[in-house]
């Protein structure tokens, strides 16, 4: 994992007077690496840039608490912030370094630290040196595409299988002691199709279900949360 480091610059106006008034923006930094690309920020160079934006998911405003929005170029994080106050409601206010004088085909990200899910952004964003895209009475909208390519953890806390799903399925969860397990079903856009199972397990507990008829065939993914611990799974329904 790279190092963070920290590096100072000199902003212009523009850029300075955006964050003087957004000063209530806070930063999550308890970010779970196994769910999201790992939010390590890029060292940034030269110049800065800024976005102030509000995020829509399904076309209503999306704003959950203690959301992180970061901006992402190959597989790179450039800068994140959590929500902040504006005269015109909460926003994102996002600074970004970059080494030359423009940024382009740069994406955005949203992390829900409510669910541990990653978003991905269907806009990409050029930057022009010291230019904030946005302005503080009025930031731009962006809208969420759909849930972020995962990476599992190393530690196996459930397995799935059959998968693909045709009909009936088991998921064998392991915990090295009896803990409160909650596991959830989402569509990839998101959205909570089913709580599955919530209750107690105990080491090597296997849970046996069968696929209900109103879920369609597609993939899924299947969350488990045990205790403090969180990993997700791709599910296919055939």
């Amino acid at each position: 994992m790279k190092k963070i480091v920290l590096a100072c610059f000199v902003l212009l106006g523009s850029v300075s007077m955006l964050q003087a008034e957004n000063n209530d923006v806070t930063i999550n930094s308890s970010i779970d690496q196994t769910q999201a690309d790992p939010w390590v920020r890029e060292v940034a160079l030269r110049y800065n840039m800024a976005i102030l934006a509000r995020v829509y998911k399904n076309n209503v405003l999306f704003q959950p608490t203690g959301a992180l929005l970061g901006i992402f170029k190959d597989n790179k994080c450039w800068g994140y912030a959590g929500i902040g106050n504006s005269p015109v409601g909460p926003i994102f206010n996002v600074t970004m370094g970059s080494n030359s004088a423009s940024a382009t085909g740069y994406n955005y990200k949203l992390y829900d630290p409510a669910t541990k899910l990653t978003y991905d952004i269907s806009e990409t964003v050029d930057f022009v040196d010291n230019t904030p895209v946005g302005q503080i009475q009025a930031p731009i909208s962006i809208h969420i595409s759909g849930l972020s390519a995962l990476k599992e953890t190393s530690e196996t806390l459930f397995s799935i299988y059959p998968n693909p799903v045709v009909t009936e399925f088991s998921i064998k969860i392991g915990s090295e002691s009896s803990k409160q397990a909650t596991v959830d079903l989402f569509n990839l856009t998101g959205s909570l199709v089913n709580q599955v199972y919530n209750g107690e397990v105990i080491e090597n507990q296997e849970i046996h279900l069968t696929k209900d008829d109103k879920i369609k065939s597609g993939i899924y993914l299947l969350k488990t949360k045990i205790g403090d611990k969180v990993n997700t799974k791709r599910l296919i329904f055939k």
